[in-house]
């Protein structure tokens, strides 16, 4: 069984990162799995004393569910098998430990994703998860 991990977060290239694994999944057969995966950046923690925990769970997985909705769509009409996490903490550390912890063989990802500002200031959550794996990474545009 060939394991894909999607990261996605909404934006056009990491629906087009899906399609492509899409694709290799059905290449692949009966065997391909597609974990889907959103990780939302954690809350400032001096917002923590002002709201309550469960105001900002439901927060987390709101943001999450917006960002995964047409994802999750595009693969249940392609009757490939998939997964999905939805995650708090830094997207590519995110990233970095679900492929470890779920074995996964390939990630396949948006070159740039929502957060552009972070990417200039900081670098880039793809060229961080580069960094972070030993699993082999294809970028798409």
């Amino acid at each position: 069984m060939k394991s894909l991990l999607v990261p996605v977060d909404g934006s056009p290239p990491s629906l087009r990162a899906l399609d492509h694994a899409i694709a290799e999944a059905k290449a692949l057969g009966e065997g391909a799995v597609i974990h889907l995966l959103n990780a939302q950046p954690p809350v400032p923690s001096a917002v923590s004393d002002f709201v309550g925990r469960n105001n900002i769970d439901d927060f987390h997985r709101e943001e999450a569910e917006k960002e995964i909705t047409a994802a999750r769509q595009k693969l249940t009409e392609s009757g490939v098998t998939f997964r999905t996490a939805l995650l708090v903490g830094s997207p590519a550390e995110s990233i970095a430990q679900y492929a470890r912890a779920n074995t996964i063989d390939e990630i396949i990802m948006g070159r740039r994703g929502l957060n552009r500002l972070s990417g200039l200031l900081l670098g880039s959550i793809s060229t961080r998860v580069l960094a972070l794996v030993d699993q082999p990474v294809t970028l798409i545009r």
